[in-house]
């Protein structure tokens, strides 16, 4: 088992290119994702929660407020079960909060139908319902879906 100081901090433009890399090689199938969406996504106000190392980003996750999501969790291979994505995912349920989101959404990729179980240990649900991944182009993948979860937050008494 590694160990390593990490902390957790919004996404820095500093960042882009180790997510750029990061990204693209942990979702192999998706278009590639480049540095100006990346930076766009920093500069979202605190849309990015990136495990950072001494050494350099380790993990991010991406909170997208318009779908009141969760999306694109990543911790590098070597540092993987160890609780960094449990602390990241905890970190977005955290800041929905403070936005007064009432749920945090996610959806599975059904190529990765073990994620299911991880994100039920961490409350989510799955909703029942399955969403189209649709390509760059706008065309709809035929094989490959998104497995709907969502947990409830319970927002903090006044």
């Amino acid at each position: 088992m590694n160990t390593i100081d990490v902390r957790i901090r919004f996404g820095e433009g500093g960042d882009v290119e180790a997510i750029v890399l990061l990204i693209n090689a942990n979702f192999p199938n998706d278009p590639p994702i480049d540095q100006e969406t990346i930076a766009s996504w920093i500069a979202d106000g605190g849309h990015l929660i990136v495990a950072a190392a001494p050494h350099g980003v380790v993990g991010f996750v991406r909170m997208d407020s318009v779908r009141l999501g969760l999306f694109h969790l990543v911790v590098v291979h070597e540092l993987r079960n160890q609780g960094l994505g449990r602390l990241l995912v905890a970190n977005v349920e955290d800041r929905a909060r403070q936005l007064g989101w009432p749920h945090v959404l996610l959806g599975v990729d059904n190529a990765t139908p073990g994620l299911v179980g991880y994100y039920e240990c961490l409350g989510y649900n799955l909703r029942g319902d399955v969403q189209p991944i649709v390509a760059a182009d706008g065309s709809e993948d035929p094989v490959r879906s998104l497995i709907m979860m969502e947990k409830i937050l319970l927002l903090p008494c006044a």
